[in-house]
């Protein structure tokens, strides 16, 4: 079994996570930024952090889960709410223009917005842009990324070859 539910909660000084497992007596190994924080039997877990920090939390029920490349092949992008927006735009820009990847609608609770980008190239620069669309229809100025993708490397796909005649070992690898 996994983690079945992850919540993440601002608070006043920091953050409150509630989780829960499919399996009984589950410990949990929280992981905040790709570093293990520590672990528990309870089903919730308060951090002191800044204002102004969104990290990236993970909860696993098994000691030997952990996250897999740290730096997904995704980025998420978070802004503040613009007071009296109805929507926001997220552009990308590819192949030299700018290009509409999603309107994320107001949530209406004056937070914060999240969008998850596609599966994006690695080691490449990557350029997001967020505008706000007032109920009027009037535009904001737009909130910039620049993002340079960079994952732990995928694994290459390796073939071993032996030669019994000559005692030969060839390695190849596909690129």
């Amino acid at each position: 079994m996994a983690v079945t539910s992850l919540t993440v909660t601002r608070t006043s000084g920091g953050w409150r996570l509630a989780f829960a497992s499919g399996l009984a007596d589950a410990t949990f190994y929280v992981w905040r930024d790709g570093v293990l924080l520590g672990s528990t039997t309870a089903t919730w877990w308060d951090v002191v952090a800044e204002a102004g920090t969104y990290p990236v939390w993970e909860v696993f029920d098994d000691a030997g889960d952990e996250p897999l490349g740290r730096f997904p092949g995704t980025v998420t992008l978070q802004w503040r709410a613009v007071a009296a927006a109805a929507h926001y735009v997220v552009e990308e820009y590819a192949a030299g223009a700018w290009v509409e990847r999603a309107q994320v609608a107001e949530s209406g609770d004056a937070g914060y917005l999240r969008w998850t980008s596609r599966w994006l190239e690695d080691v490449t620069s990557h350029q997001f842009r967020v505008t706000a669309v007032g109920v009027d229809g009037n535009e904001s100025d737009a909130e910039g990324w620049d993002v340079l993708m960079v994952r732990w490397p995928d694994p290459p796909d390796v073939s071993v070859t032996y030669a019994q005649g000559t005692a030969k070992i060839t390695v190849s690898a596909s690129a």
